[in-house]
Parts: C-alpha cells; sequence; structure tokens
C-alpha cells in the first residue's frame, strides 16, 4: 500500500486523527533533529526543541495555508524554535546568518540561487510536471555534484556543513554545487524558455513600493498597523489577530522610542547581533499577504555578499524600525489590499485616524469576504482546490445544476488507497455571525463516491489570555457522503463566539466518485436550530461535562476517523442524551442490534493545562447500565504523546461494569505527564448488548497534604 500524500495525511490529523499527525513527524523528524544538532550540538537538547517544535506544528496546524506544503511549514517552526532557544539560553555560539539564509526548501532555494532561471518558486512548487523536471535534472548529475546539490538543497546543509561531511574542502564543495547549478540551469532552460520568459515579464512588473508606519493602535481583537505610500496617497490596514502575536505594540514601541522601555528584547538581540556579524539590514520588503499572515523577506549584506531571509511580518518591522531601515511594499499587496486616501476633504491624519476607529473594535480581516455567498457564479474566485492531479479534475458545470446557475463538478479517479482532493474557501470574515448560531448550506450531487465530507471551522482568541494559539471551533458532516444520489441538502450548524475572527469551510474527498456542489452559502439561524456537534481543537480542560449543550464537545468514537474508515460500529450502537423529570442531562450509549462489534466510546481528549501537568488526575461519573452483556466502563487515559524510538505506554484507568445496575458512583485516577504533546482523554464505552447512562461528571486534581486528600477544581 502507497504511503498518503502530506495533504491528505494534514487534513486527517486536522479532524483528530492523531495515526495521521505521527506518519507525518515520522517522516521529517530526522530532518527536525538534524536542524536541532545544528543549533544546539547536543542530541538531548536537540531531541526537546523538536517535541517543542511537534507540540507547536499539532497546536497550529489549522492555520497551515497549503497543506502540501507540511514540510517547509514545519522546517520553518523547528527553525524558530531554535532560533529563539538560541536567543534564550545565553549560549556563547554565534547564530550564523549566513547559513540560516540558506537554510531553505529545496524548488525555492536551487531556483532563488539560479537566478538567470527567472522561475517563480511559488510555481515550481505547486506543480507537479515541474517537480519532476527538477528531478529528472538533478539525476544527470554527476555522483559527486549530485551529491553536493542533495546536502545543500534537500536538506538544507551549509557549504562547511557539506564540507566536513564529505570529507572534502569548503572550495570543492562550493564549485561542485556551482558547476552543478549551472548544468541544471542549462537543462532547465532549455525545457523551460516559456517559463523563464514570464518570469521575466513578471519582475519586471514587480514594482516595490516605499512605505512608512504611520500608525499602530491595539484593539480588542488585536493590533492594527497602517503603512502608508505618501507618493501615491495610498495606505495599507494590516491587522494583527491577537492569537499571531501578543506584544507586536510593545515591539513597535520599543523600536519607535528607543528610550521609552530600557530593557533588552528580542528585537535589541536581533540587531546586535547583526552589528556583531559585520551585517547591515538593508531592507525589508513585504511581498505576500495571505489571509492575515504577513510575509516579509529580510535584505541582508553580510561579508560583501548580498542575502535574503524570509521572515513574518511582526518579526521583521520591529528590527526594521528600530535600526532605521526602509521597508518595501509589493504593488501586488498594494493592488489587493490597499486604500487610496482622498486629495481633498479630509487631511491625511484624519483619513488615516478614521481608518484606525472604524477597523479598531472588529476582528474583521482587511480585504476578505463577510458575505454568506460562496455559490460558483464567478467562477472559482476565492476557491483553492489542492490534491494529485493526476487522479482528478474539475470543471464549473451549466448544464448539471441546482440553482440554475453554475455548479462546480469533481470528478475523482484514485484507486483504493489513492487519490484525495480539498475544496477550500479563503478565510471568511466572521464579523456578521459573531455570538450567533451559523448554519452552512450546500446542495450536493454524487456518483460512485467512496467517502466525502465537508468541514467548517471558527477561529477566535484563545480562551485562556495566557494561551499563545488560538481556539478553533469545527463541526463537519454527521456521516459520510458516500455512493450516488440526486441533489441533497448538506448542512452544519455551529455557534459562533463573541470574539470570532474567521470562518473557514473545507470539503473533502477520497479515491473515486463524481459531486456537483451547488448553492452555498452561510445563514444565520435562532438559537434553537440544534447544532451538528462542535468540537474544540487544542482543547486545554473538559468542557460541557453536565451534557447540557447536548453532545458538544464530545466524539463518538468511530467519528474520530473522519469518513475514511468503515463505520460499521457507528451503525450497531446508538448516543445521545435526554433529560430527567429533574432537568438533569444524561447521556447514554446503546447496541441498536442484537449481535454489535467492536467497542464504542463517548469521550474528550484534551491537551493537559498547566494546573494538570505532573499532578494527579481524578474523573468521577454517576453510571447506571442495563443488561450490558459484554461490559461498559468509565476510563481516564494518558497519552505520552510523541517523539524519537520507543514511547512510554499510555496510561489507563477503567471501571468495568456489567450486567444491570442502578445509579453508582465510580472514580478513577491517572498521572499528568510533564512530557511536551502529553493528552488526557476521559469518556465511558460501551462493547456488546445493553445500554449504558452517565450524568455528573467530575474532573480534577488530586493532591495529598497533611496526608489527606484535597481535590482541586
Amino acid at each position: 500500500m502507497k504511503e498518503k500524500l502530506d495533504a491528505e495525511l494534514v487534513s486527517l490529523a486536522r479532524v483528530g486523527d492523531k495515526q495521521a499527525f505521527h506518519e507525518l513527524i515520522e517522516r521529517y523528524q530526522v530532518m527536525a533533529m538534524c536542524l536541532g544538532l545544528r543549533f544546539c550540538g547536543e542530541q538531548e537538547t536537540a531531541r526537546e526543541l523538536v517535541q517543542e517544535a511537534i507540540l507547536q506544528a499539532y497546536l497550529s496546524l489549522d492555520q497551515l495555508q497549503h497543506e502540501e506544503r507540511f514540510k517547509n511549514w514545519f522546517y520553518g517552526i523547528v527553525l524558530n524554535v531554535c532560533r529563539n532557544w538560541r536567543r534564550t539560553s545565553r549560549q556563547d555560539q554565534f547564530v550564523s546568518l549566513d547559513g540560516l539564509a540558506n537554510s531553505r526548501s529545496f524548488e525555492s532555494s536551487l531556483l532563488e540561487n539560479a537566478n538567470s532561471l527567472y522561475i517563480d518558486p511559488q510555481e515550481i512548487i505547486e506543480a507537479q510536471e515541474l517537480r519532476k523536471l527538477v528531478e529528472q535534472a538533478m539525476n544527470m548529475l554527476s555522483l559527486n555534484k549530485r551529491q553536493v546539490a542533495h546536502l545543500f538543497y534537500y536538506e538544507d546543509l551549509s557549504i562547511q556543513e557539506i564540507a566536513h561531511l564529505l570529507n572534502i574542502s569548503p572550495m570543492a564543495a562550493k564549485s561542485r554545487l556551482h558547476k552543478g547549478r549551472e548544468q541544471l540551469r542549462a537543462y532547465l532552460q532549455s525545457l523551460l524558455p516559456d517559463y523563464a520568459r514570464k518570469a521575466i515579464e513578471h519582475r519586471k512588473a514587480t514594482k516595490m513600493v516605499p512605505v512608512k508606519v504611520a500608525r499602530v493602535l491595539r484593539g480588542p481583537s488585536g493590533t492594527n498597523m497602517i503603512l502608508l505610500d505618501e507618493r501615491n496617497l495610498r495606505a495599507l490596514l494590516l491587522k494583527f489577530p491577537r492569537p499571531l502575536n501578543m506584544n507586536l505594540l510593545q515591539r513597535m514601541h520599543i523600536s519607535a522610542q528607543a528610550d521609552a522601555i530600557k530593557e533588552p528584547s528580542t528585537t535589541d538581540l536581533m540587531a546586535e547581533l547583526l552589528n556583531t556579524l559585520g551585517g547591515e539590514l538593508q531592507k525589508v520588503a513585504i511581498d505576500a499577504l495571505e489571509g492575515y499572515i504577513l510575509y516579509a523577506q529580510l535584505h541582508l549584506r553580510l561579508a560583501q555578499e548580498q542575502q535574503s531571509i524570509n521572515a513574518h511580518l511582526h518579526d521583521a518591522l520591529p528590527l526594521a524600525l528600530h535600526l532605521h531601515c526602509p521597508f518595501v511594499v509589493s504593488e501586488e499587496v498594494f493592488k489587493q489590499k490597499g486604500v487610496k486616501l482622498k486629495k481633498k476633504g479630509a487631511t491625511l491624519e484624519q483619513q488615516l485616524d478614521a481608518m484606525l476607529e472604524q477597523n479598531s473594535n472588529a476582528a474583521h480581516l482587511p480585504g476578505h469576504k463577510t458575505s454568506g455567498k460562496l455559490e460558483f457564479a464567478q467562477g472559482l474566485v476565492g476557491w483553492t482546490i489542492s490534491g494529485d492531479r493526476k487522479y482528478f479534475n474539475y470543471h464549473l458545470d451549466r448544464n448539471t445544476s441546482y440553482t440554475g446557475k453554475l455548479s462546480l463538478a469533481i470528478n475523482q479517479q484514485g484507486t483504493e488507497h489513492k487519490g484525495f482532493i480539498q475544496l477550500k474557501h479563503e478565510d471568511i470574515a466572521a464579523d456578521p455571525y459573531r455570538g450567533k448560531h451559523m448554519r452552512f448550506i450546500a446542495f450536493l450531487k454524487a456518483e460512485e463516491v467512496k467517502t466525502a465530507g465537508f468541514v467548517l471551522s471558527v477561529e477566535a482568541p484563545p480562551l485562556d489570555p495566557e494561551e499563545n494559539f488560538p481556539a478553533i471551533y469545527t463541526t463537519r458532516s454527521p456521516k459520510p457522503i458516500k455512493g450516488t444520489y440526486d441533489w441533497t441538502r448538506h448542512e452544519l450548524v455551529i455557534d459562533v463566539p463573541d470574539r470570532a475572527i474567521a470562518i473557514r469551510l473545507i470539503f473533502s474527498m477520497w479515491r473515486k466518485g463524481k459531486v456537483w456542489l451547488d448553492g452555498l452559502s452561510l445563514e444565520i439561524v435562532d438559537g434553537n436550530v440544534p447544532l451538528t456537534g462542535t468540537k474544540l481543537l487544542l482543547q486545554r480542560y473538559p468542557l460541557n461535562l453536565d451534557f447540557s449543550q447536548g453532545l458538544n464537545f464530545w466524539t463518538f468514537s468511530q467519528q474520530e476517523q473522519l469518513w475514511v474508515l468503515h463505520v460499521e460500529a457507528r451503525q450497531d450502537y446508538q448516543c445521545g442524551v435526554e433529560q430527567s423529570a429533574e432537568g438533569t442531562h444524561i447521556a447514554f450509549i446503546k447496541a441498536a442490534v442484537e449481535q454489535p462489534q467492536k467497542k464504542v466510546t463517548l469521550e474528550q481528549t484534551i491537551f493537559p493545562k498547566r494546573d494538570y501537568v505532573g499532578k494527579r488526575l481524578r474523573f468521577s461519573a454517576s453510571i447506571k447500565t442495563a443488561d450490558v452483556g459484554g461490559q461498559a466502563s468509565l476510563f481516564l487515559r494518558m497519552s505520552p504523546g510523541w517523539g524519537f524510538g520507543r514511547l512510554p505506554p499510555d496510561e489507563l484507568a477503567e471501571q468495568i461494569i456489567q450486567g444491570t445496575t442502578d445509579w453508582t458512583r465510580y472514580e478513577v485516577e491517572v498521572d499528568v505527564s510533564k512530557r511536551r504533546g502529553a493528552t488526557v482523554s476521559f469518556g465511558f464505552s460501551l462493547h456488546g448488548q445493553g445500554q449504558v447512562w452517565v450524568k455528573d461528571m467530575q474532573v480534577g486534581t488530586v493532591e495529598m497534604k497533611k496526608g489527606k486528600e484535597r481535590e482541586g477544581e
């Protein structure tokens, strides 16, 4: 069986498939470990750094814009973790900015260094055919040149590291790399003349506009900043949601008002490091703006050579201000996000103040859609489709339509283990839906679909002010889309938090089948409309223990496997919430057939909050059973997380119940690991015939104090 693509594994991991994420980490943990060793030189420290990066990757997985680029994205996280360790560990070593500047992914690094190819690295990464040509060109090199090129472009090693590894001089390594690059350039130019010509035209058309910071203001939903193009009277409003940057305003003030805060900052350290290495930051270029993720390039002069380093804008701007360095914005970004200011009427200052006031109390994503209409009448504007192009095709279809307008037809011809496509809409501003029930509607027609489904998610600031990661609420198709049927209405309903920032919509399809999508929309509905089951990714503590919100935040075990696996067990059991005469909400699982197969659970999984880590955790509940032929159970399980080599086994505490019992109080306890990435799962299960009811759940820490137990909240 051929292994899944990165994009498919990312999609599975986003909805809770831990094995999918584990497979991703297994693929790239060697790469991550090598990078960690380059920074610290100690195996144990490198393991800790990579563990931290793995946890950050898992917690921020939903922010990955392009699933197929997981490797480059994960590499960047590891790199940032290592850099932060270097800054805070008070090591005597200096960071090699020259080495870091050359630490890029293969495709982008190859083409950025071979400048005369004039090919946009983004196109190379996204085009399967071009990647194959590059790999083919690599195989044409001699063994010596191919070794050096592979280590430099694929493994991100510096010239010095390559020389040491191959036992050759740095000059020889540099010579082999130069000659190999020349051969690659000549070969690719002969095959791709049109790309070279278009890229040259693109470079001429890409104009960088000088700007200055005109306003910075922190509001309830993040930090707003205005960049001003004085010559053309244009302004660019940038919004840094709090989950992405907690200290931007402070850092800006440190840079712009050097005497305001005397304590050294990360910006000070970066500036001092550049000065120590004899380098100079010449300019910062804002050349990419995707959603609210801001990207820039630091243009450096190091040892009389020009270098560039990719960075998030909220890291680059404070350094530019601190060093009084100019920064520029691409004309393309201004066209997409810029606002033309008026020459007459209100003064420039008044117009800038008005822009800030208008946006200071909203988490609106500048330039993003707020309308609930997601139809395809305007083509695929706002939509992206990703997957293995060998197995699918798509087109706009006017003949087969539900609304009478254009529908989107997707045809996937994969195999039993291959074939995956994902349709994703750009982030939608949450402003109109905050504090309300929101319903997503789609009409779908299917032909021989193996497995497909919708996922709707809402991003909000962290529930805990001390957390750095956003709260992401998700709901998905209650049942997998399978088989052949005519136009059918599909709905997802979710409760949008008061401080929600963005709404995301994804449709995924596996293996084989053809679908038509039409009539997609978002709408506000009455609070009495039932939700379709909400999960909180990155959940840090128990939620909805009294089931007053139905089964929200609870997972019926077979759903956790998304729609890819078989769901016989879900057909064999039923799960729900009923209310007693006293108004108590009671959850239940019951067998729906005479001989149910497998074991099902209703559970929550959390990444333990700080108050739980290193302590003993107790889970208790009242349980009643009827005619349980196999067994029911109350359980509490601690999983150690991810790492290298053999991991410690899960610690499981379980109370087994059989037969028919009246309401009885049960409790189980485990010790919560201090290991990064550890998770705790708790809930109840049923295996076999019968029914089990549960109520009055409690979760808390248990400590020993003066010989007596003390239970925490």
